[in-house]
């Protein structure tokens, strides 16, 4: 009887709040709570009810004894820090926030609140971890404020997250080549996605989508340079192929899809996206290396005196790319224009293999390397009935001096370092 009566009384509050008598709405929940004390879903609309008086002490109160019964209900815990921020307790509402996000992570407007309760509170460096850790996981975190459908509180908190990270972020990267000297031809280089201020790309086929020096000259291809590692990597092509073939006889060989089917991409990506379409097989992959990497020891020998990207001492990409016969990889733009891809291809079917990088279209030939700036507008080809398979790598462009690269490589690796120590603050749900 007692549970048919609540519910009753759950509908008539309702209806009366519905209709905009707040009076009876809490009327009927008081009478829910003299049936049963703990009854944590009225207790929360009561907190909701005090909250829209403007009485957030007792809509606290409210929210704390419904948390005594409903320790998993996210919701609560956010309502609670917005009656805690109403009250001034910035550092109570970030933790109530903190706390819904733990049990729902799928919800990053958690820790969005959260950052900026932080921010408010005065822990600069928490919020913005808080936030980064949460822009990794929803971007719109960062993007929110753009989003024409979110609410206007919603706006301004993400509006603040974003501008505080570009801010951070950005005086990061100054300070980084500040402690190289600031070479003149980096002073103008930026991180285009968390730039403090609006540019322009100089070049109409070049955006680089994570580092960009303007003033380096906008250099689609480059030609191979009059060096030993060329020599010694173009003459080591029979002993990569056959290295290659030979792992790909193993039980260990596994070529992974390149494009992850999470992957932020158009559906023009869709005959790539986690298919085998495009795949690889990765020797160093995101500054690691790769359980594969003892199979090649002829590749690692040629590859020794490139001028490889390193950052923390690890080449940054060297990867087999196996592109299926009649695939067409679209037009993209890649990391960054102070490094170029260098490709040294190993089995070339057809003479209609080929990339385009701006205007310019090359066709592959086994064993001669092809370096280019992937910041540009580039595409490729397997235009035969035959798999193509080329060694891919980064490599520093040859017109870099070596305080330059010292300077990207503090940027990138100060970027790191900040990234890796990340942490959340530790939540005890009460």
């Amino acid at each position: 009887m007692t549970t048919e009566t609540i519910k009753n009384l759950l509908q008539e509050a309702h209806q009366a709040d519905q209709s905009g008598d707040l009076e009876a709405a809490k009327r009927a929940l008081l009478k829910i709570i003299k049936l049963d004390p703990d009854h944590a879903e009225t207790l929360s609309l009561l907190g909701q009810t005090a909250h829209r008086e403007q009485q957030f002490t007792n809509a606290i109160t409210y929210y704390q004894q419904a948390l005594k019964h409903a320790q998993k209900n996210p919701w609560i815990y956010f309502d609670l820090g917005l009656s805690q921020e109403k009250t001034g307790q910035m550092l109570a509402a970030g933790n109530s926030y903190l706390k819904a996000w733990h049990i729902a992570p799928q919800n990053a407007q958690f820790c969005l609140y959260a950052g900026a309760a932080f921010f408010a509170e005065g822990n600069e460096q928490q919020a913005l971890q808080v936030w980064s850790l949460g822009a990794d996981q929803d971007p719109m975190v960062r993007a929110a404020h753009q989003h024409p459908q979110a609410d206007l509180i919603t706006k301004e908190k993400s509006l603040l997250a974003d501008t505080q990270l570009r801010k951070h972020l950005s005086a990061q990267h100054t300070k980084s080549l500040n402690q190289e000297g600031a070479p003149p031809r980096l002073k103008s280089s930026l991180w285009p996605q968390t730039h403090i201020s609006r540019f322009n790309y100089r070049h109409p086929a070049q955006k680089p989508y994570v580092f960009y020096a303007p003033d380096l000259p906008a250099t689609p291809v480059f030609t191979n340079p009059v060096s030993n590692w060329v020599d010694e990597l173009q003459g080591a092509t029979d002993d990569v192929r056959k290295e290659y073939l030979a792992f790909m006889r193993t039980k260990e060989a596994a070529p992974s899809p390149y494009i992850d089917e999470n992957a932020m991409m158009d559906q023009s990506y869709d005959h790539l996206k986690h298919h085998d379409t495009w795949t690889a097989v990765h020797l160093y992959k995101g500054g690691k290396a790769q359980a594969c990497l003892e199979h090649f020891p002829a590749t690692q020998k040629a590859l020794k005196n490139a001028p490889l990207v390193h950052f923390h001492g690890q080449p940054m990409e060297v990867f087999f790319s196996i592109l299926k016969p009649g695939i067409h990889i679209p037009p993209h733009f890649g990391l960054a224009n102070t490094r170029v891809t260098a490709h040294l291809p190993l089995i070339i079917p057809h003479e209609n293999c080929r990339i385009r990088v701006s205007d310019i279209t090359h066709h592959w030939q086994e064993g001669q390397l092809f370096m280019f700036d992937d910041s540009f507008d580039h595409e490729a080809w397997n235009d035969s009935a035959q798999t193509r398979v080329v060694l891919i790598f980064e490599a520093w462009r040859p017109d870099l001096s070596e305080n330059e690269i010292k300077a990207i490589q503090t940027s990138f690796e100060d970027r790191s370092d900040w990234l890796l120590a990340r942490r959340m603050p530790k939540v005890n749900l009460d």
